[in-house]
Parts: structure tokens; sequence; C-alpha cells
């Protein structure tokens, strides 16, 4: 196996591209997607807009 040393500016294309690809793959497979996780409310929360749905 023969090893070449890279230069600075090949280096980090490569780290960049990387992190291009993990971001890309990330997006698209995480396991909920951002817009479905709604804000936990507070019971205190909870009550309030129950209040407010009533009158």
């Amino acid at each position: 196996m023969s090893t070449t040393n890279m230069r600075e500016e090949e280096i980090e294309r490569l780290i960049t591209g990387l992190q291009r690809s993990r971001d890309g793959f990330t997006k698209r497979y995480d396991k909920t997607p951002r817009q479905a996780t709604g804000k936990r409310l507070s019971e205190r929360d909870r009550e309030l807009a129950e209040a407010f749905r009533n009158r």
C-alpha cells in the first residue's frame, strides 16, 4: 500500500467534501423530520390554551 503526502489544499478539499456529504446524508435520513417535532407545552401552557379555547 502506497501513501502519498497530501498538500494542505487537498486536505481541505477532502474535508469539506466529506462534510457536505455527511450533511446531505444526515438531512435525508434523519429519524425525525424537523418540522414534525412539536414544542412540548408545560402544564401551565396547556391549561392556558385550554382556557382560551373554551371561551
